[in-house]
């Protein structure tokens, strides 16, 4: 049996050396699994931590009808290399998601799985679950239980928050008249 690492290896250098790419050559879910790993192995996430933070806190506080809004104007403050590579992210995971009768891959479940690639956030490099389903910390103390949980609930926003960037794609990156 050929190891995932092996695998992941094996099409990093096919994609950095070949001309003609066949991606029929591999399945959906290696090509998924070196596009998380490749924003993983950044030196820093997509969403720097202040910005994973700002993020956050916009799907946790503010309304719903103007957290697109709140999002431009956190956008502005991305680097524009880290902005370039956000827009191609997310219109190819919106054109997977807009395939969701025979994929299964909505915009939330998209979200689930590359967020944690993409978002700076508290714990990370710690075991939990980015689905926002609860796991047992080992200590049973009242501070390790509200980490897990603010951890948790962190993640939930996160991937609120990358379902909706991933459904307005086409306006998230644009400036309004009223911010200029």
């Amino acid at each position: 049996m050929v190891s995932t690492s092996n695998t992941r290896d094996h099409m990093l250098s096919v994609l950095c050396l070949a001309d003609n790419v066949h991606y029929s050559d591999f399945s959906v879910y290696e090509v998924a699994d070196v596009l998380k790993q490749y924003f993983r192995d950044l030196p820093e996430r997509l969403f720097t931590h202040k910005l994973s933070e700002s993020l956050i806190l916009i799907s946790a506080f503010v309304p719903r009808e103007v957290q697109l809004e709140a999002m431009q104007a956190v956008m502005l403050l991305l680097p524009d290399e880290n902005r370039e590579a956000l827009q191609s992210l997310l219109l190819f995971l919106k054109d997977v998601s807009e395939n969701s009768k025979k994929n299964q891959m909505t915009a939330e479940n998209l979200a689930v799985c590359f967020a944690p690639s993409l978002f700076s956030l508290p714990g990370q490099g710690q075991r939990h679950s980015w689905d926002g389903s609860s796991k047992k910390p080992k200590q049973k103390s009242k501070g390790s239980l509200k980490h897990a949980k603010d951890v948790n609930e962190s993640a939930v926003h996160a991937n609120n928050s990358l379902a909706l960037m991933i459904k307005e794609c086409g306006t998230l990156l644009t400036v309004s008249t009223a911010l200029l």
